[in-house]
C-alpha cells in the first residue's frame, strides 16, 4: 500500500512520456504522480500511453509513489487500463468519477486476480475513489474497503453535474467537500485528497484554497503543475504560530498533570490536547 502522508499528487498526461518520467522522477517534491489515462489522453491514444505507462513504472526504484488515472469504470476502456498498468511499481489506481460502491468492488476483485497473475502480494495496489458528482458524494460510505482507503474530489466535473456556477472563489463546492471530509471520517477512512486548482497563475488562490481544504480535514491536494507543489506543501503545513501553540499546550499541561487547564486565555482540556499533539506531528513530518 502507498505511504499514509499524500500532502501533494501532481498529475502527468501518460501521452506526454517525458512529463509523465519528470514527475515520477521526484524533481518537483510531490508525494505522489498521478500518470494519467483518463482525461488528459484522447481515445485513439489511449493504447500508445498505456504502454508509456508500462515503460515508466519497469524498473522504478525511489522516488514518489506512481499512480495511475485509469478511465471511469462504467467505460469501455477501464479493463484495458488495469490489465496493462498493473505491475511492479504501481502504488494505487485512481478510480475517477465513482457514484456506486459496486465500480469499487469490481475495481477490487479485478486488482486481485492482476496482482496474482503479476506475482505481487494481495492488496499491494491501492485504489482510490475519486467524487465528482452528486451520486458520488452520496455513495461515499459504500466506497470504503481495505483496498480504498482515501477518496479524491473533483470540484470541476462536480460543478458540472450540480449545476454550480464556476464562479472563482469555489464558494458553491464549500458544502460538497465539508460533507466529503465527514462522510470520510464516518466511514473509517483516511484523509480525502482535494481537487486540482486549475489557474496556473494564482498562486494566492491555490494557496488560500489548499489552506481551506486543510481546515475541513483533507490531508492534500492533487496538482496539475510542478510549480504547484511547494504551495500546496506549504499549505498543508502546520503554521509557526501553531506550532509554538501547541507547544506551549503541551507543556502546560504535562505541568499541570491532569484535569482543565487554560493557556494564552484558551480552555484546554483533552480534544484541545489531542489537536496539540496531532499538531506537533503534522510539523515533524512536514519537516
Amino acid at each position: 500500500m502507498s505511504k499514509v502522508s499524500l500532502r501533494s499528487m501532481l498529475f502527468a498526461p501518460a501521452a506526454h512520456e517525458r512529463h509523465a518520467a519528470r514527475a515520477l522522477s521526484g524533481a518537483d517534491g510531490a508525494d505522489a504522480a498521478i500518470l494519467d489515462l483518463e482525461d488528459a489522453v484522447l481515445p485513439a491514444d489511449k493504447p500508445a500511453a498505456r504502454a508509456a505507462v508500462r515503460r515508466l513504472l519497469a524498473g522504478r526504484a525511489g522516488g514518489p509513489s506512481a499512480w495511475v488515472r485509469i478511465n471511469a469504470m462504467t467505460t469501455p476502456h477501464a479493463y484495458e487500463d488495469l490489465v496493462a498498468v498493473v505491475g511492479p511499481g504501481l502504488a494505487g489506481i485512481v478510480l475517477p468519477k465513482v457514484e456506486a460502491g459496486t465500480e469499487v468492488a469490481t475495481a477490487d476483485w479485478l486488482l486481485g486476480h492482476l496482482e496474482r497473475l503479476a506475482g505481487l502480494p494481495a492488496g499491494a495496489i491501492a485504489l482510490m475513489p475519486s467524487v465528482e458528482t452528486a451520486r458520488g458524494l452520496s455513495a461515499v460510505p459504500a466506497m470504503a474497503c481495505p483496498r480504498a482507503r482515501r477518496i479524491m474530489f473533483g470540484a470541476l466535473d462536480f460543478s458540472l453535474d450540480v449545476g454550480m456556477a464556476p464562479v472563482a472563489s469555489r464558494e458553491g463546492v464549500y458544502w460538497a467537500r465539508a460533507q466529503l471530509a465527514v462522510a470520510c471520517r464516518a466511514a473509517g477512512l483516511l484523509p480525502p485528497i482535494d481537487t486540482v486548482f486549475p489557474d496556473l497563475q494564482d498562486a494566492e488562490g491555490l494557496a488560500a484554497e489548499a489552506a481551506q481544504a486543510r481546515r475541513l480535514g483533507f490531508g492534500g491536494k492533487a496538482c496539475v503543475h510542478p510549480r504547484q507543489v511547494a504551495v500546496v506543501h506549504a499549505a498543508f503545513a502546520p503554521t509557526v504560530q501553531e506550532v509554538a501553540q501547541a507547544r506551549r499546550i503541551l507543556e502546560a499541561f504535562a505541568a499541570a498533570g491532569t484535569g482543565a487547564i487554560r493557556v494564552d486565555g484558551e480552555l484546554v482540556d483533552e480534544p484541545v490536547l489531542a489537536r496539540a499533539r496531532q499538531v506537533l506531528a503534522q510539523a515533524g513530518e512536514a519537516g
